[in-house]
């Protein structure tokens, strides 16, 4: 997977996305609901890219995302059941 794509607004909280799988040196656009898209290009470790118009909708500013960024998380292990 070369990344993910938060592309578009549809209703007043449905939103849109692809992801963009590719070997050698082609490249393949798949629509994908946001939430697919966003968790299988974490999953995958490919970079997610978001539209303005995305991120205005959401009521995001783009201070917040920068602030955001910046933050250095470390999750730890994943917890594992039954331990």
């Amino acid at each position: 997977m070369l990344r993910g794509c938060i592309d578009g607004v549809s209703g007043e909280w449905a939103f849109r996305g692809h992801l963009v799988l590719g070997s050698g040196a082609g490249e393949v656009r798949v629509e994908a609901g946001a939430g697919e898209a966003l968790a299988l290009a974490i999953e995958a470790g490919a970079p997610v890219f978001v539209e303005p118009e995305v991120l205005e909708a959401a009521g995001i500013s783009r201070d917040e995302l920068r602030a955001a960024r910046s933050v250095k998380r470390d999750p730890g292990p994943a917890p594992v059941q039954g331990m």
